[in-house]
C-alpha cells in the first residue's frame, strides 16, 4: 500500500532590472521579496483590478458581467499549477481532466454546465483563449498555464464578443507580455513521488520598440499508481494456435508517470504612427503513462490494479499567432489575431481488465486557424462600441484500433475524419441612458458547418471473430450539418455610489453541434 502523504518544497528567484531576489517558500508560506519586480501587474494606479472580459481594457466594477480573476502571482504563490488545481480556489468553477488523454485535456464545468469528451473533436461549452486566441479543442489547453499575468473566468452565456462554445461561459488565459524592462524570474518545486516542476522566463529589450519574452515550464512526477501485471492472465489465448496469447507487461510502481516540456516566445514590435505587433510561437510535448481506474471490489490494493497492458501516452502541440493593433483615426482601434494550431497525440488504454476485450490504441491529430477583426472606440465616454468578425477552421483525424482478441475473438479498426468552419459577425454598444444608468445591447450571428465521415471495420486478423455478430458492422458513417444561430445579451447597470454598482442582464450563448469521438 502506498501512502499519499505530501511533500512540498520551493525555491523561487525573480529579478528586474538587474536587482535580484530571492526567497525559500514552504507550503502555506508568502514571501515579498519573491513578488517584487513582478510583470504580472494586473491593477492600475489606484488600485482597480483591470481586466478585458469584455475585449477592452476596463476596471472589474464597469464590467456588467459575473467575472473571477486571478492574478499569475497569487496562482504561483498558492501553488496552483493547472485549471484543475485553480478551479478549487473559484467557486462556481469545476475543472476536471479525462480519464484518457493526460493531463493536458482538461475540461471546465461552470455553474453546473459542462462537457466530459477526451477526444479532440467535441465543443466544449466553455470557450477558452489564450492571448485572444480561442482553442477549439480540450485538448489544447492544458498546455500552457505557464508565465501566466492573469486568469479571467467569466460566467454565464457569452453569446456576443466570444460567440462559439460559449454556453457556460468563456475563459481568458493572458501570459506576461515583453516589456521595456531587463527582468527574469525561476521557480523549482520538488514534492512527492519525485515531483519536479521548473518555471522560468526572461524578458530582454533588443531595441527602443521592440521586446522579448521567452518562458518555459518542465514538469515531471514517478506517479501514484502501480501496474501489478496480467495476473496469471499473460499466455493465455481462448483458441491456442489461431489467437495469439495475452501479454503480460510484469510490474510498474510508475505506470502513470509523466515528464511534460512546455515554451514560449513572444515578441512585441511598436512599429509607430499607430501600430504594435505581437508575435507569438508556443509548444509543449507530454509524455507518460496513464492514470487508471482502480477496482472498486478489494481485487487489488488501493493505487494498485491488474492490466495486460502498460498504458502509455504521446502528445506533442505547435502554435503560434500574429496580434495587431492600429489606431484608426483620433478614437478608434482596429484588432487583428490570428492563429494556428497543430497537434499529435497517440495513447494506449488498458480497459480495466487483464481480458483482452477493449484494449485500445488511440491517435489523433488536430489542425486549426483562427482570425478574428474587430474595431473599436478607444477612449470610454457616453457611448462606447465595438464591432467585427470572426472565422474558425479546423481539421481532426481519428484513428483507433480495439484490440478484443479474448471476448470478441477479433481487432476493431475505427477511422475517421472531421472538418468544422465557422463564421460570425458581432456588435455590442453601451451607452448612458441617464447620469447613474447604462445599458449593453450586444448581437451576434453564427454559422456553423461539421462534416463527420469514416468507418469502424472488424478487422477479423484470426478468421474466427464474432465481433458482428455482437455489433452491427462495417459500421460507415458519413453525416453533416449546417446551422445559423443568433446570440447575444442585453444588461443594465445602475451606479449606487462611486464603489459600488447593481445590474441585470440576460444572454444566449452558442455552442456548436458535433458528433461523438469517443464512441465510434
Amino acid at each position: 500500500m502506498k501512502k499519499l502523504n505530501n511533500r512540498y518544497f520551493k525555491i523561487a528567484c525573480r529579478a528586474a532590472s538587474g536587482v535580484p531576489a530571492l526567497a525559500l517558500l514552504l507550503t502555506g508560506a508568502t514571501s515579498a521579496a519573491a513578488r517584487e519586480g513582478s510583470s504580472d501587474e494586473i491593477e492600475n494606479a489606484s488600485g482597480e483590478i483591470i481586466v478585458t472580459a469584455n475585449k477592452r481594457e476596463q476596471t472589474l466594477l464597469e464590467v456588467p458581467s459575473s467575472v473571477l480573476v486571478v492574478s499569475g502571482e497569487t496562482l504561483r504563490e498558492r501553488g496552483v499549477k493547472t485549471f484543475v488545481d485553480m478551479a478549487q480556489q473559484t467557486p462556481g468553477v469545476i475543472v476536471s481532466t479525462a480519464l484518457v488523454g493526460g493531463p493536458t485535456v482538461q475540461n471546465f464545468t461552470i455553474r453546473g454546465i459542462g462537457f466530459d469528451d477526451f477526444r479532440p473533436n467535441g465543443n466544449p461549452s466553455a470557450a477558452v483563449h489564450f492571448d485572444g486566441i480561442y482553442q477549439g479543442s480540450s485538448a489544447l489547453i492544458g498546455g500552457q498555464m505557464f508565465d501566466v499575468q492573469r486568469v479571467e473566468i467569466l460566467k454565464g452565456p457569452q453569446g456576443t464578443l466570444y460567440g462559439r462554445n460559449t454556453t457556460a461561459g468563456a475563459v481568458n488565459v493572458i501570459s506576461n507580455k515583453p516589456s521595456d524592462k531587463t527582468e527574469g524570474f525561476a521557480t523549482l518545486d520538488y514534492s512527492s513521488f519525485n515531483t519536479v516542476r521548473g518555471e522560468a522566463a526572461v524578458n530582454v529589450p533588443l531595441a527602443n520598440t521592440v521586446s522579448l519574452r521567452v518562458s518555459g515550464l518542465y514538469d515531471r512526477t514517478d506517479g501514484y499508481l502501480t501496474l501489478l501485471g496480467a495476473n496469471g492472465a499473460g499466455g493465455k489465448t481462448p483458441l491456442p494456435g489461431v489467437i495469439p496469447g495475452n501479454t503480460d507487461p510484469g510490474r510498474d510502481d510508475k505506470t502513470a508517470h509523466s515528464e511534460f516540456y512546455g515554451a514560449r516566445a513572444l515578441l512585441s514590435i511598436d512599429a509607430g504612427t499607430g501600430t504594435e505587433l505581437l508575435l507569438n510561437l508556443h509548444g509543449f510535448k507530454d509524455h507518460g503513462g496513464q492514470a487508471q481506474g482502480q477496482p472498486t471490489n478489494g481485487s487489488a490494493p488501493p493505487y494498485s490494479y491488474y492490466g495486460n497492458i502498460d498504458p502509455s501516452r504521446s502528445r506533442k502541440n505547435v502554435g503560434g499567432s500574429i496580434t495587431l493593433q492600429q489606431d484608426v483615426g483620433d478614437n478608434a482601434l482596429l484588432t487583428v489575431l490570428g492563429g494556428y494550431e497543430w497537434m499529435k497525440s497517440q495513447f494506449l488504454w488498458d480497459d480495466g481488465s487483464t481480458a483482452r476485450t477493449f484494449d485500445i490504441d488511440y491517435r489523433d491529430k488536430v489542425q486549426q486557424g483562427s482570425i478574428e477583426a474587430r474595431l473599436q472606440n478607444r477612449d470610454k465616454g457616453n457611448i462606447n462600441w465595438t464591432v467585427g468578425g470572426a472565422w474558425f477552421k479546423d481539421k481532426i483525424s481519428l484513428f483507433s484500433t480495439l484490440d478484443g482478441a479474448d471476448t470478441f475473438r477479433t481487432v476493431f479498426e475505427a477511422n475517421y475524419l472531421q472538418r468544422r468552419e465557422s463564421l460570425a459577425a458581432f456588435a455590442d454598444v453601451d451607452f448612458k441612458v441617464a447620469p447613474r444608468l447604462r445599458a449593453d445591447l450586444g448581437v451576434r450571428i453564427s454559422n456553423e458547418k461539421n462534416r463527420f465521415s469514416g468507418y469502424t471495420h472488424d478487422l477479423n486478423p484470426y478468421g474466427v471473430s464474432i465481433g458482428s455478430l455482437v455489433f452491427a458492422l462495417p459500421a460507415e458513417f458519413d453525416n453533416k450539418l449546417s446551422e445559423t444561430s443568433p446570440s447575444g445579451r442585453a444588461t443594465v447597470t445602475y451606479e449606487l455610489s462611486e464603489d459600488a454598482r447593481v445590474y441585470g442582464s440576460v444572454g444566449r450563448g452558442f455552442r456548436a453541434g458535433g458528433f461523438d469521438g469517443s464512441t465510434i
